[in-house]
């Protein structure tokens, strides 16, 4: 009886036609929270294939960056599920079903709700913690077939991503999500296709101010690598690659349970320098040691693609060829 009164109160949404209803709230943070909702009624036979178990992220959006931001990752999911049917990739991203925006919501602003596929294995950062509050070092943290695995599906799934043109900005452990066994990136509110190529030495002031002001709000700051740390100091290229730099990070963390730049602010991103404990070249293999030094180094165009690493999450060491 309780439960079936509790049903009834639950919270009820249409979203463009699929009517949703709340079963649970499972995070918030800024400005958006995120809700396990159940399909309770759909459009018609062409929906047949949806789950019955959905996410729902509501974002209260007060002026036009948020808006921006939130209709970007509505845009970067669409994009990825009109041109990316059967294409290598596509299946570690989470799935899109449905949106709306809603005026007048929160203190006159605008509500985005964004419908789509519901992870139900949580995230990296609770495999790299281990379901544990405390951050110190750990060597070995994770199974090295299992952080191999995870490398190379976040990777498959960011060269889908870049071949459609889209640079992530704000990749992390947070945004690695898991669907049973699998990956699924989510949180596109950074991810843009503007990039600096010819970014360097000689680029104008005013150029320079322009990527200042696009990263402000853009990216975690413990993730940027040098060239959004600093802009006008490091002067690299800007470009897909800082999305390889951010999975160096993850991939840091999940050997030694800690992050690179725990407490060294924005100079050790700008330096790139890190140290690993003492016992990490021989806990973990010369191929996967190889891998963090590549993906963290300073320089973007010494760094390996996504692509290079969506075969088998792992670089060769030269001393293993």
């Amino acid at each position: 009886m309780f439960a079936w009164c509790a049903a009834l109160r639950a919270k009820l949404h249409d979203v463009d036609g699929l009517q949703v209803r709340e079963v649970a709230k499972i995070g918030e943070g800024g400005f958006s929270c995120i809700w396990r909702v159940d399909l309770i009624s759909d459009r018609g036979p062409a929906d047949e294939h949806l789950p019955r178990t959905m996410a729902l992220k509501k974002t209260i959006c007060q002026d036009e960056e948020r808006l921006d931001f939130a209709r970007s990752e509505v845009a970067v999911l669409r994009q990825a599920a009109e041109e990316g049917r059967g294409r290598p990739g596509q299946e570690f991203l989470v799935r899109f079903f449905s949106y709306q925006e809603l005026s007048g919501q929160g203190r006159g602003g605008a509500e985005v709700q964004l419908l789509m596929e519901w992870c139900d294995a949580g995230c990296l950062l609770d495999r790299i913690l281990h379901g544990e509050r405390e951050t110190t070092m750990r060597c070995p943290n994770m199974a090295e077939a299992d952080i191999k695995n995870i490398v190379r599906e976040v990777a498959a799934g960011l060269a889908f991503l870049h071949s459609l043109g889209v640079v992530h900005y704000d990749l992390k452990p947070e945004n690695i999500l898991f669907h049973g066994r699998h990956v699924r990136l989510c949180d596109f509110g950074s991810a843009n296709s503007r990039q600096w190529p010819d970014f360097g030495k000689d680029t104008p002031r005013h150029v320079v101010r322009e990527v200042e002001l696009f990263f402000t709000q853009r990216t975690t700051p413990m993730f940027r690598p040098p060239e959004l740390a600093d802009p006008d100091l490091v002067r690299f290229p800007i470009t897909s690659q800082v999305d390889l730099f951010m999975l160096g990070l993850c991939l840091f963390q999940m050997l030694f349970r800690v992050h690179a730049f725990p407490m060294d602010g924005k100079l050790a991103n700008i330096n790139a320098r890190y140290s690993c404990p003492a016992s990490a070249r021989s806990v973990y293999s010369k191929s996967q040691m190889a891998t963090l030094d590549a993906l963290l180094q300073r320089d973007p165009r010494e760094r390996p693609t996504a692509q290079e690493l969506a075969v088998t999450g792992c670089l060769q060491s030269s001393a293993e060829a």
